[in-house]
């Protein structure tokens, strides 16, 4: 249960033992929605839109996302072997070496051909806010006229993150309120 509750605290913190990946279940098959930069994932090749089929040879397409994980993470230094489907329809076995990976709270780019920045919000980890505030002022001086606030993917996080990325789109006052 401690090993539980430190992984947990190291995930708010932005930093994760594992491989470096997004992954949604919501459409069955565990599918990649985010490789992070300089992650061990990224290394491997790995690409959002690739289908997790199998992890060390056992098949993961009925798992939740935190099953998934579960097998996925692990001691920095070992491998795991992710067995993949690209988006082309090949098929793939991965072996990855996992380590400590940086998870960024929040990357953004410019949406291809317009004037639209798409801000992803990977968690509301230590530094969402701040990260989030740098976002859109690059954006906005990058020519941005409108904003995307994406949180596909994102598990949620510190409340008091949430409240520093609302905050940076919503007039002054209440942001939210909570009840126990």
């Amino acid at each position: 249960y401690k090993h539980i509750v430190q992984a947990e605290i190291d995930a708010l913190d932005g930093r994760v033992i594992g491989i470096g990946v997004s992954v949604d279940t919501r459409g069955g098959a565990p599918m990649i929605i985010a490789v992070f930069p300089g992650s061990p994932a990224a290394a491997a090749g790995l690409r959002a839109g690739d289908v997790i089929e199998t992890v060390d040879g056992r098949r993961v397409d009925r798992l939740e996302v935190s099953g998934l994980l579960e097998r996925v993470r692990g001691e920095p230094g070992t491998t795991v072997t992710l067995g993949v489907r690209h988006a082309d329809g090949s098929r793939d076995e991965v072996p990855i070496v996992r380590a400590e990976v940086s998870v960024p709270p929040v990357a953004w780019s410019m949406v291809p051909g317009t004037t639209i920045a798409d801000i992803g919000i990977n968690q509301f980890s230590d530094g969402a806010g701040r990260a989030t505030r740098r976002a859109l002022r690059r954006a906005l001086a990058d020519g941005a006229t409108g904003v995307v606030l994406d949180l596909r993917g994102n598990p949620g996080g510190l409340v008091h993150e949430a409240i520093g990325v609302a905050g940076r789109f919503l007039p002054e006052g209440t942001t939210g309120h909570q009840e126990g």
